[in-house]
């Protein structure tokens, strides 16, 4: 009985995690961050981890919207309650 219990509070565990595809520029890696995390929080995951040292160079979409920031600041935090995907892309500037 009590072996069943574990296997519940496990898969409840589970279920209270949530992926984030995540692409920096040609990079690809998926994390697993609590349900609830804001967009903030897996930056800061992404700083940790050596994959990010700043936004100010890329343009960010979550799920395909893309979100407002100011170099090193967001203008909008999205909490993130499901399997996302995550991108930062380089910005190009200049041109003809």
């Amino acid at each position: 009985m009590a072996e069943k219990e574990r296997e519940k509070q496990g898969d409840a565990e589970k279920e209270d995690l949530i992926q984030v595809d995540v692409t920096v520029g040609n990079t690809y890696r998926k994390i697993l961050v609590p349900r609830g995390s804001t967009l903030a929080d897996v930056i800061e995951i992404l700083k940790k981890e050596g994959l990010l040292s700043g936004i100010g160079q890329f343009t960010i979409r979550l799920n395909d919207t893309f979100v407002r920031h100011n170099d090193e600041t967001l203008e909008t935090n999205p909490v993130i309650t499901e399997d996302s995907t995550l991108s930062f892309l380089v910005k190009f500037t200049g041109g003809n």
